[in-house]
């Protein structure tokens, strides 16, 4: 919860906790961390497109879950990358996964997130190569971009 991450920033504690990162609140309070010394490690995993995350929560609400509205769904899909690139600068590791294979746990299928992008200490590390880079899914190739970018003006690394 908000209430939590707040807590965890004012007693300079480790928390761990899932977001969409679709809003402005808990992106604010990430770059307040990160401002005030915290280590920012953020597990990031997107999907190829909205149409994906709307058939997810459809499958999610046929197994008794809860649904979201078409709209949010669609409006989190771009403001969730945005907010992470603000944060890219900020981060002490960040892992992003594409999630858009399909899998039926159910059946025995495991989800199978492929890693699009890795940095460490503000320096990318994934990709690495050309071939990697050749893989990377249409939607994370604007993330893979900035991150070079900020590495390539480090030191002085800014918000964009």
């Amino acid at each position: 919860s908000v209430r939590r991450l707040r807590a965890a920033i004012a007693d300079h504690t480790d928390y761990a906790f899932e977001t969409t990162l679709g809003g402005q609140t808990v992106t604010g309070l990430l770059l307040a961390a990160a401002a005030a010394g915290h280590e920012l490690v953020i597990w990031y995993c997107g999907l190829d497109s909205p149409e994906r995350h709307l058939a997810r929560v459809a499958a999610r609400v046929a197994g008794g879950g809860h649904d979201i509205p078409e709209a949010k769904v669609r409006t989190r899909y771009e403001t969730s990358r945005a907010n992470l690139v603000r944060l890219m600068p900020h981060v002490t590791m960040l892992r992003v996964y594409d999630n858009s294979a399909e899998a039926d746990p159910a059946s025995g299928q495991r989800p199978a997130p492929e890693l699009v992008l890795e940095i460490k200490g503000g320096t990318p590390s994934y990709p690495r190569s050309a071939v990697e880079l050749a893989t990377t899914p249409a939607w994370a190739k604007p993330l893979v971009a900035r991150a070079f970018q900020w590495d390539a003006a480090s030191p002085a690394r800014t918000e964009a």
